[in-house]
Parts: structure tokens; C-alpha cells; sequence
């Protein structure tokens, strides 16, 4: 995971997306499920991990059903994936995203981030 993070208008999104971008070229096929811009402008700051998860799986374009937790469920049907993942404007959700992210990355290990944030998210998995 890759934070890249500094005041408003800096550039962070446009650097995440060419980034991508770049990566895509120079690899093609490292990302066989996708690379994915997903933006959290809208969230809610007071939203769950359960909510995160469902506007991640919705903007990817993965159903979620069934009775286990979105949260479970998203993190189920991104452990066997190999995707990057662009989480874009997560300042707001520091402390609702941190632990569904963490989880993210130990149980979906072919699944990459690059995250855009005004602060840093302060996870160990982070750099």
C-alpha cells in the first residue's frame, strides 16, 4: 500500500491515476482482475467499515448478498483477486477504513493500493 498524502489540490489524485497508469503499461497483465479508481467524496465520515466496504464493491462492480457482513464479504470475493485499487480522498474515514484496509491487505494479497489522503493514515502496511 501506498499512501500518497499532503494538502488539498496538491496533485495526489492525478499522481495516484498516472501511477497507475504507468504501472499498467509497463506490466501488462500484472493487474488480470483490473485496476480500479474508487472515490470516497461523498462518504460519510460517520459510515462503517460494512458501508466502505459496499461502496467499494458497488463501484467495482461486485454484488454483495448473502448474510455475512460486506465487510466479510468484500474481503471473500478480493482474496483470490489480483487487482490494484485506487481509494481516492480517505482523510475522512481514517478511523472508520483502517482496520477493513489492514484486513484487506493480509486476507487479498494480490490485491494493491494506492490511497490518496490530506493525512496519513498511519498503518503499518503504509508507505
Amino acid at each position: 500500500m501506498i499512501t500518497l498524502f499532503g494538502i488539498g489540490g496538491l496533485g495526489k489524485t492525478r499522481l495516484a491515476t498516472e501511477a497507475a497508469r504507468q504501472i499498467a503499461k509497463q506490466n501488462p497483465g500484472m493487474f488480470l482482475d483490473g485496476i480500479y479508481f474508487i472515490s470516497f467524496v461523498g462518504v460519510a465520515a460517520a459510515e462503517s467499515a460494512d458501508s466502505i466496504a459496499l461502496h467499494l464493491m458497488q463501484t467495482i462492480g461486485l454484488p454483495l448478498g448473502g448474510r455475512e457482513a460486506p465487510a466479510d464479504q468484500a474481503i471473500a470475493a478480493l482474496s483470490q483477486r489480483e487487482m490494484l485499487l485506487i481509494f481516492d480522498n480517505l482523510e475522512h474515514l481514517v478511523s472508520h477504513c483502517s482496520s477493513f484496509i489492514t484486513r484487506l491487505l493480509r486476507e487479498a494479497p494480490a490485491v494493491k493500493l494506492i490511497a490518496t489522503s490530506r493525512e496519513r493514515l498511519n498503518l503499518i502496511e503504509e508507505t
